[in-house]
């Protein structure tokens, strides 16, 4: 398991939604903070790598998403319609699980 590896498979809730505070130019407007419950994921919790999350950013060159140290990377715009989204569920106060599965 990499500290800055591929995005890991398996579930995670969501537990906060934060208002990018780095470069949006990096990052997009908001950070979707993730907490891993199986899988992949969950192992490289235990295993101490922090920080994964869903986030936007500008995209690089012929409008091609750019590569992110394991969160996962959406264009500004869908990163905008999810956390619209994820605000209903939030404030239903529903929780909301994240799936990251492997292709086969």
């Amino acid at each position: 398991m990499h500290l800055f590896g591929d995005h890991p498979y398996g579930q995670s809730r969501i537990t906060a939604v934060e208002p990018n505070k780095q470069p949006w130019r990096s990052y997009g407007p908001f950070f979707v903070r993730l907490l891993p419950i199986s899988g992949e994921a969950l192992r490289g919790w235990e295993e101490g790598r922090r920080g994964l999350g869903l986030h936007g950013g500008d995209l690089g060159p012929d409008s091609i998403l750019r590569p992110t140290y394991g969160c996962l990377r959406c264009d500004n715009e869908t990163m905008e319609a999810i956390v619209q989204l994820l605000m209903v569920e939030f404030g239903a106060a529903r929780p909301v699980v994240y799936e990251c599965r492997l292709l086969p």
